[in-house]
C-alpha cells in the first residue's frame, strides 16, 4: 500500500512537469486543455471525501470577496509590481493603513486557492491569475462578478420559494429584481460606474475569441452589387463585430454594404471613425425588419437575453424580411450539449437567469425554438468555441 501511495505522488509530480513543458501547446488548443482540466477535476473528486467537498461548497464566496478585498486596497498591484522578489504582508498593510494580521489571514486564503505566491514566511509574490486581474477589464469583470453576479445569485433559494421555483420572463419580476429592487439594466442606466465597469468587462470577454467570419465560409455570400446589402448586424452595439467584417469583405472582395442596426442611444455612442465602414440605422428588433431581402441578418448574443417568446417575435420580423432561398440569418449563440454540458456552461446559463431572466439554450431547445417558426430552417451549426460559441446558420425555405 506505501508503494502505491508513492507511485501515485509520482505520477502526479511527473504530469505536473509534462503540463508545463506543454504549456505553450495547451494555451494554443483549447479542446485539448479542456479535456485535461475536466479530467483533473474528476480526479480531484476521487482523491476528497464527501466531506471535504462539501466544505469546499462552503467556502466558495470567499474566494471572491477576498480577491476583490485585495484588490480594492491595492494589494494585488503592489505584489504584481515587486514581481518574484516578493513584497512582505506589513509592506502592504503599511501602504493602505490596514491592520497587518487581517493582510496575513486573506493572504492565506488567495495563497491556497492559486491567486497569489507564498515566497517565504508573509512574504507575497504574483500568480498568473494576480497579473491577470491588474488588467483594468478584468478588474472590472471581478468586480461586476462580486458586485452583481453574487447579488443576484445569493437570493436565488429566497426568490425561487417565494415563486414557487418559476423564473418570470418579466425582468420587473426576475431575480435581479427580487435582489435589487429593480432590473439589472434599469440600475445600469442609473449607475454610471456600474455601467462602465460592466462595458469594460465585456470588451475583455471578446479577446481572444475565434472570429465568427473566420470559421463560417463567408465566401458563399455574395451579392450581385455594392448597392446590395450583404450584412445587417441587428442590434450590434458600436459595431465591433461590423469592423471585423468589414476586414475580411475587403480581404476576399465581397461586394455589398454594411448595416448595423441599433436603439438610437447606442447608435449615437459609435466612434466617428467607424461610420465609414458601414451604414448606421436607427431600429427596434421588435418592429418589423426595416432591411428587406438583405443577404445576411446577424444577430450576435442578442437571443439569450429574452424569452422564447420574445425571441419568437425578434425572429418572425427577420423571415418576414428575408428573401426564400436567397438570404440567410446567422445567429452567434452559446449552444450548450444536450448531455455532458460543463460547469461554465451551466453556470452562465444560471448568470442569464439571475441577471436578465434570459438563458443559453441547448442544441434542442434552440432546433424546437426555431422550428415553432414556420418557414425557417436550421441548415448547419458551425461551432467556434469549446464552450459552445456557435454560429447558427437557418435559411427561409418559403
Amino acid at each position: 500500500m506505501t508503494a502505491n501511495r508513492h507511485e501515485i505522488v509520482s505520477l502526479l509530480d511527473q504530469i505536473q512537469d509534462l503540463v508545463e513543458k506543454l504549456r505553450p501547446e495547451l494555451e494554443a488548443d483549447a479542446e485539448l486543455r479542456n479535456k485535461l482540466v475536466s479530467t483533473s477535476k474528476q480526479l480531484t473528486r476521487t482523491f476528497q471525501t464527501s466531506m471535504d467537498q462539501a466544505w469546499e461548497i462552503f467556502f466558495q464566496p470567499h474566494h471572491l470577496s477576498v480577491l476583490q478585498t485585495a484588490l480594492d486596497a491595492g494589494w494585488l498591484h503592489t505584489i504584481v509590481d515587486a514581481g518574484d522578489s516578493g513584497v512582505s504582508a506589513d509592506h502592504l498593510a503599511s501602504t493602505s493603513r490596514a491592520d497587518a494580521s487581517i493582510v496575513k489571514r486573506l493572504m492565506r486564503v488567495l495563497i491556497a486557492t492559486g491567486s497569489i505566491r507564498e515566497v517565504s514566511r508573509n512574504m507575497y509574490a504574483p500568480a498568473e491569475i494576480s497579473k491577470l486581474f491588474t488588467d483594468p477589464k478584468m478588474a472590472a469583470g471581478l468586480k461586476h462578478a462580486s458586485h452583481d453576479y453574487a447579488v443576484s445569485v445569493s437570493k436565488m433559494p429566497e426568490y425561487f420559494a417565494e415563486n414557487g421555483y418559476q423564473v418570470a420572463d418579466d425582468v420587473e419580476k426576475g431575480v435581479y429584481a427580487y435582489a435589487r429592487g429593480m432590473p439589472f439594466l434599469r440600475y445600469m442606466g442609473q449607475t454610471p460606474a456600474a455601467a462602465q465597469e460592466f462595458n469594460l468587462f465585456m470588451s475583455a470577454t471578446r479577446a481572444g475569441k475565434r472570429f465568427w467570419a473566420d470559421t463560417f465560409p463567408i465566401e458563399k455570400l455574395k451579392v450581385n452589387s455594392e448597392e446590395d446589402v450583404l450584412l445587417v448586424d441587428m442590434g450590434g452595439g458600436n459595431g465591433h463585430d461590423l469592423v471585423d467584417f468589414s476586414a475580411r469583405q475587403e480581404s476576399l472582395q465581397l461586394k455589398g454594404k454594411l448595416v448595423l442596426q441599433e436603439l438610437p442611444r447606442v447608435i449615437a455612442q459609435v466612434p466617428d471613425d467607424l461610420k465609414n465602414l458601414f451604414n448606421l440605422q436607427d431600429h427596434d428588433f421588435f418592429t418589423p425588419q426595416k432591411e428587406v431581402h438583405a443577404r445576411v441578418y446577424y444577430v450576435s448574443n442578442v437571443l439569450h437575453g429574452w424569452s422564447d417568446e420574445d425571441c419568437i417575435t425578434i425572429l418572425t420580423h427577420v423571415k418576414d424580411a428575408m428573401k426564400a432561398g436567397y438570404s440567410t440569418l446567422l445567429l452567434n449563440e452559446i449552444v450548450l450539449p444536450d448531455v455532458g454540458c460543463s460547469f461554465w456552461g451551466a453556470a452562465f446559463d444560471v448568470t442569464m437567469m439571475a441577471m436578465v431572466s434570459g438563458r443559453n439554450r441547448t442544441r434542442q431547445e434552440w432546433s424546437h425554438l426555431l422550428s415553432t417558426i414556420a418557414g425557417l430552417k436550421v441548415e448547419n451549426i458551425w461551432s467556434l468555441e469549446v464552450n459552445g460559441g456557435s454560429i447558427i446558420e437557418v435559411i427561409r425555405m418559403e
